[in-house]
């Protein structure tokens, strides 16, 4: 709800726009991604993200993929399939997986959901 340093993170188009600092991200390295290095450094610098208090810091499982993402090109539109996530990210993106069937799977919402990973198209 709040935009600091021009920065809007509600859609594909803002979050890729950036903010006062540029580019969030470099498609095709991560390693340069500004957004990347926010969601990295210590969390008691005033450039990370998010800010503390506000919502839970990233997991490490989350930072990967979203290295992976922006290492592949970080297209709006790419499938995991046509990504070809090698086995590290598979089980990132498994365990994501397993976890959201285990919370739609419990008594409060009772219905469970079916996933799967397709393989690329070729």
């Amino acid at each position: 709800g709040k935009i600091k340093g021009d920065l809007r993170m509600d859609s594909y188009e803002w979050l890729a726009r950036g903010g006062e600092n540029g580019p969030s991200f470099e498609p095709g390295d991560a390693e340069a991604s500004e957004l990347v290095f926010r969601v990295t450094i210590d969390e008691d610098d005033d450039e990370f993200m998010p800010p503390k208090g506000k919502t839970e810091p990233m997991t490490e499982g989350e930072i990967a993929l979203l290295e992976w993402w922006i290492n592949k090109g970080a297209s709006p539109t790419m499938t995991i399939g046509e990504a070809e996530p090698d086995s590290e990210i598979r089980q990132v993106i498994d365990s994501f997986f397993s976890q959201e069937k285990q919370h739609a799977s419990s008594p409060a919402h009772g219905i469970q959901p079916v996933v799967a990973i397709s393989p690329p198209h070729r």
